[in-house]
């Protein structure tokens, strides 16, 4: 049995298209020229929207439900290689569209517009039921150096956002910071945020504003929503993250 050939006829032979993507392989051969049971081949990806966001490792496991469907035709199974195009062109591990992109920052600010942390301890004026308010907005942090917002490898997707917070309340109340107190204010601020489900809030929807384009429901992929403070009611803030400060604290108010 000619392998090589057979699985040459089946795959060039006819159309295969999984959630929109169509795979077009376009050439299949004996890995060396000798090996029958050992092929390499290019498949073209034809992508649903010209330009849209796409995942290769979705690509290579569509592909392996193709090789298996012919594997059980077969009735036996080989070894492959592929190399994989998208629309011609050489694929990238992951690719972000800048509409995805766009889609991701009016995502988070259409579905968090506020947020809230609380004291856990008493601490003056202070309860434990003392909850502070805010008002959010995000964007992407476009200082990051060499790749600013967003990182692709084959490792996975690092977002970069930066985010605002306006009309600070408590338990209900519009107060004032201490025009001191902002850096103290932020740290303490991002600290109970990032350790609450407001992180996995942001990666939801960050799932779900790619998913449309990439059809990564069925796929585990890692990425990252890295998320910083930056700015207090208008005024730029500094937070490293090293602050010693757990709560928040009178003097924080004016």
């Amino acid at each position: 049995m000619n392998i090589s050939k057979i699985a040459k006829k089946y795959l060039m032979s006819q159309q295969f298209i999984v959630d929109g993507f169509e795979y077009q392989f376009i050439s299949v051969e004996p890995e060396g020229g000798i090996d029958q049971d050992n092929i390499q081949f290019t498949v073209n990806v034809l992508l649903p929207k010209k330009g849209q966001s796409y995942l290769t490792e979705k690509f290579s496991r569509d592909i392996l439900d193709i090789f298996e469907k012919l594997w059980k035709f077969l009735d036996k199974q080989f070894s492959y290689y592929e190399y994989i195009l998208v629309d011609g062109k050489e694929a990238e591990e992951i690719y972000i569209s800048p509409e995805d992109q766009i889609e991701i920052i009016e995502s988070l600010n259409g579905n968090i517009q506020t947020v809230k942390v609380k004291n856990k301890i008493l601490i003056g004026d202070f309860s434990p039921r003392s909850v502070i308010e805010a008002n959010i907005s995000f964007r992407y942090n476009t200082n990051i150096k060499n790749n600013p917002s967003i990182q692709t490898s084959s490792d996975g997707i690092n977002f970069y956002f930066l985010y605002e917070l306006r009309d600070i309340k408590m338990d209900g109340e519009r107060v004032r910071l201490n025009q001191h107190q902002y850096e103290a204010f932020a740290e303490v601020f991002n600290e109970k945020l990032l350790h609450s489900d407001f992180q996995n809030d942001v990666d939801s929807i960050v799932y779900y504003a790619l998913e449309p384009s990439m059809k990564i429901k069925d796929y585990e992929f890692y990425y990252s929503c890295q998320l910083w403070l930056d700015k207090v009611e208008g005024r730029e803030v500094e937070v490293t993250g090293n602050s010693y400060a757990y709560n928040f604290t009178p003097k924080m108010f004016s």
